[in-house]
């Protein structure tokens, strides 16, 4: 899934996830939410 701008200036956590609950892409935020525990890794 291609990264989709709009989501970096939002003022809350993105995150996108597939059927199985891959995550598939995530804004700042959100990675900076789940740095704790892996964050975009």
């Amino acid at each position: 899934m291609p990264n989709v701008p709009w989501t970096k200036g939002l003022p809350g956590d993105v995150t996108v996830c597939d059927a199985e609950g891959v995550v598939l892409e995530m804004n700042d935020r959100a990675a900076e939410t789940f740095s704790k525990t892996g964050g975009r890794g």
